[in-house]
């Protein structure tokens, strides 16, 4: 009889997650749905973003080159960015370089945030 009860344990122990292990896991992943959920359109935007910046970049002259952005980032919902934050600089071999560069925060909870760096150029 001794053996039989150490046996229901060990099959017991190795049958798999407990309802504990299941809610602990399943809570995890949710976390981690939603979090992917919110940062996931700072990444699509900033894709916008660099979007925008090659098509401008080709425009020519500094104040062509931010009409052209504005016009695509109306058109992509770009809000982070406008024309007055493009830092545009000559460069002998290209025309124009532009650059921006900005940052998203993303709250959390209480006075817990995430801070998101983003940076593109274009020549």
């Amino acid at each position: 009889m001794g053996t039989n009860g150490s046996k229901r344990q060990q099959v017991r122990a190795i049958a798999g997650f407990s309802l504990l292990g299941v809610l602990f896991w399943g809570a995890i992943a949710g976390i981690a749905i939603i979090l992917a959920m919110r940062v996931v359109p700072f990444y699509t935007e900033f894709a916008a973003v660099k979007r925008a910046l090659v098509a401008a970049a080709a425009e020519g002259e500094p104040q062509a080159i931010r009409q052209a952005f504005d016009r695509r980032a109306s058109a992509d919902y770009i809000t982070s960015v406008s024309a007055r934050d493009l830092e545009i600089r000559k460069d002998g071999e290209h025309g124009y370089v532009v650059r921006v560069a900005y940052e998203k925060v993303l709250p959390l909870v209480a006075n817990v945030s995430l801070l998101f760096t983003f940076e593109a150029s274009a020549p």
